[in-house]
């Protein structure tokens, strides 16, 4: 009814997938229901792919999720945790953590040796200051 629902039919692949879960009975009907809605809906997947499929339902198994209540919460802090794992790592366009390291050409003013026009100040200069800052403090 979902894949109905989605739009879509039920593939070959996805009846065996499905039926050979259910009949090794390692999970209960009602978790394998919350593994597809999450495969088809939560990652908005076309198909439900057996590795994956299998692999989810293994862990599942591992992890002892017995309910549908138990797989709804697991799908619910596993999505959180993905989503701020995402957020705290940039990553580039296939998905592989990226550093850019960028090297800029110092402009010509730049590079000019000697004295800095902007912050070097002579000596005259330097007791004028010092004499302004002694008014201005009251000394």
């Amino acid at each position: 009814m979902l894949k109905n629902e989605l739009g879509s039919f039920v593939t070959a692949n996805e009846r065996y997938a499905v039926k050979t879960l259910v009949e090794k009975q390692m999970l209960p009907n009602e978790v394998i229901n919350v593994l597809i809605h999450y495969l088809l809906v939560v990652q908005d997947s076309s198909t439900i792919l057996k590795g994956t499929f299998e692999r989810i339902a293994a862990d599942w198994t591992k992890k002892k999720i017995k309910n549908a209540q138990e797989a709804m919460t697991y799908v619910k802090s596993f999505t959180r945790e993905k989503s701020l794992q995402r957020k705290a790592t940039k990553k580039d366009s296939k998905g592989r953590k990226s550093n850019v390291i960028v090297k800029e050409k110092l402009p010509e003013w730049a590079k000019e040796k000697g004295k800095n026009k902007l912050t070097d100040v002579g000596k005259k200069e330097n007791k004028e200051i010092d004499e302004l800052l002694k008014k201005i403090n009251g000394k």
